[in-house]
């Protein structure tokens, strides 16, 4: 008998720049506001809100500072991300983490 292997993964998966740019319309807070509450240059959130990056461990940090969610929040969706791309069949290489970010 064949062992069964179920795929828990989702078939899509919204990149987390998206729910980053939800909770930014939220609170009414402009890429600008955050890049500076953050540390963070307007260019690395500029391109996670744009799907170009991806958020990395020290970006979630900053953003659990600065908007009260846990960096886990945001580190799990980008995990999902980039499993869903690799079983999709396109390298998650295609969205490095936000290299430009500042420590």
């Amino acid at each position: 008998m064949a062992e069964f292997k179920p795929n828990i993964l989702p078939d899509v998966a919204d990149h987390p720049g998206e729910f980053l740019r939800d909770d930014l319309a939220a609170l009414a807070m402009t890429p600008a506001e955050l890049a500076r509450r953050t540390g963070q240059t307007e260019a690395a959130i500029n391109d996670i809100l744009e799907g170009r990056a991806m958020i990395s461990e020290q970006i979630a940090q900053d953003l659990e500072r600065v908007l009260g969610t846990p960096a886990q929040f945001w580190l799990n969706p980008c995990t999902i991300y980039r499993l869903v791309l690799e079983n999709s069949g396109r390298p998650a290489s295609e969205l490095p983490a936000a290299e430009h970010a500042q420590p």
